[in-house]
């Protein structure tokens, strides 16, 4: 199996993860303690995020100089993290980056733990729980992050790090994580996502193998000319129901002018039966009909889908940047060109290209947060970034990473895109549940025409309401995490 499977396999158990969820917020919750992996239920009294907010009002930030050194006594940080399956080449980058701070910094031992895909959210859990936590988390972006800055399980950076140093930030990477003024998740790396397309496909069917479709029509057109020639336009598998948080990350934000848009419907104020929060659901019905996705689509996974591009059963398909690197080294650059998928909508949204990021956090219990944040600096600096890409083909989102590190078209062209057309990656910005519950779900039944658009965007409205209804104190943090974007 190679990197591109075991990432999308893995990624699977993710899902494992957010179905858990869903029965385990069943349960009351109290204290500042979270669901398995998404967003508790009320919690009684003073709520943790009350908490935390009130310290970092109190603890003024470290403006200065930020944490310094750590002094002679010796201390153990505790790193738990996540990618290798996602960025293959992260490990030894780690385990590299450790020897260099464990020489310069000789008082601090630094202990790491390579966690499994179902570990990440159950792991924190349990170890919030046993009041055991380690002083670095690793976290999935946006809300998979801030669901723990809502309860207060995580600090807020500010303790830590000057603004200016925070600046060295991409703008996108620090919105993700970003509630009432402060950011709660340091970048850990970017994974861009884009289309792939095979341009040899593209010339046997008469298309441009060096424009690739830019528009709803064009995109409409290459999958009539790649069916007379038996070649669907779009490799996919959603047996294991995980295309739909892609897919609706790739078009379901292309009717909004702003990612505040998005969260309208999240807080009330409008309608997932809105025609702009509908859009989704009608263009993929409209895809479906038109027939440009392989006819066994439920019938294989969703890793197996993707095959079907690098087998050359499929003409285009999506993956992360890292993949799109190593598939074009596999059937070189002659064959694998890299595209933004078409613009079918109208908002200003519709021609950027969203970028999901993963995160790394340093929990409120933890026993050496300063520690913590130096080492999170010492892996930002330019030499640890540059090492990252040469080893994993991961791009820290950070202004220390130079265009120059990079040796590949196709990723020049990806950060391009990321640097300057970057929008919001959908997936990491509505409640955790409302994937596993809706939006994969109804995906799934597209396919074989058992829902239509009406009863997808119905099922969300109702959805989002009872959640509503059941969370006024997450209604309230998306509206904070909101005032934080605007």
């Amino acid at each position: 199996m190679n990197f591109g499977l075991k990432m999308k396999k893995s990624m699977m158990w993710f899902m494992v993860t957010l179905l858990f969820t869903a029965m385990m917020l069943a349960f009351p919750l109290s204290g500042c303690k979270t669901g398995e992996d998404g967003p508790a239920e009320e919690a009684t009294g003073e709520t943790a995020g009350e908490a935390a907010e009130e310290t970092a009002e109190t603890e003024s930030a470290a403006e200065e100089s930020g944490p310094a050194a750590s002094g002679e006594e010796q201390v153990t940080l505790r790193i738990w993290w996540w990618g290798e399956t996602e960025a293959q080449g992260l490990e030894p980058w780690m385990e590299e980056t450790v020897a260099l701070f464990e020489e310069e910094y000789p008082n601090i031992d630094v202990e790491t733990t390579l966690q499994s895909i179902e570990q990440v959210f159950a792991g924190f859990q349990a170890a919030i729980e046993a009041g055991d936590v380690p002083d670095i988390q690793f976290f999935f972006g946006g809300i998979w992050c801030l669901e723990q800055a809502f309860l207060g399980n995580v600090q807020p950076f500010s303790k830590f790090f000057t603004q200016e140093e925070l600046d060295q930030l991409w703008p996108m990477a620090k919105l993700y994580t970003t509630y009432k003024g402060d950011v709660y998740g340091f970048p850990f790396y970017a994974i861009g996502m884009a289309g792939v397309y095979n341009k040899e496909l593209f010339s046997q069917a008469g298309l441009d193998p060096d424009n690739p479709p830019a528009t709803w029509d064009e995109w409409v057109d290459a999958s009539e000319k790649l069916k007379a020639i038996g070649i669907p336009l779009i490799g996919a598998g959603d047996k294991d129901n995980y295309d739909g948080g892609e897919f609706m990350s790739f078009w379901g934000a292309q009717e909004y002018d702003s990612i505040l848009d998005l969260w309208k419907p999240v807080i009330g104020e409008e309608k997932y039966t809105d025609p702009g929060h509908r859009f989704y659901w009608d263009k993929l019905d409209e895809m479906v009909k038109l027939g440009m996705f392989n006819e066994d689509i439920t019938s294989i996974d969703h890793y197996q889908g993707h095959e079907l591009f690098v087998r050359e059963l499929a003409a285009t398909t999506w993956t992360t940047q890292p993949e799109l690197v190593r598939w074009e080294q596999q059937m070189g650059p002659d064959k694998v060109g890299v595209m933004k998928f078409p613009v079918i909508g109208t908002g200003d949204l519709a021609d950027t290209v969203g970028g999901p990021v993963q995160v790394l956090g340093i929990p409120t219990l933890a026993e050496n947060p300063e520690e913590a944040a130096l080492f999170f600096k010492f892996m930002h600096r330019a030499d640890r970034v540059q090492a990252m890409y040469e080893s994993a083909y991961a791009i820290a989102p950070t202004f220390q990473f130079d265009e120059s590190f990079i040796t590949s078209e196709v990723d020049k062209k990806v950060l391009d895109w990321m640097i300057n057309k970057s929008g919001p990656w959908y997936q990491y910005l509505y409640p955790t549940q409302f994937e596993a519950e809706i939006v994969n779900p109804f995906t799934s039944l597209m396919w074989t025409g058992s829902t239509t658009p009406d009863e997808a965007a119905e099922g969300a409205q109702e959805f989002i309401e009872k959640w509503q209804n059941d969370n006024p104190t997450l209604v309230q943090a998306f509206k904070d995490w909101m005032s934080s974007a605007e």
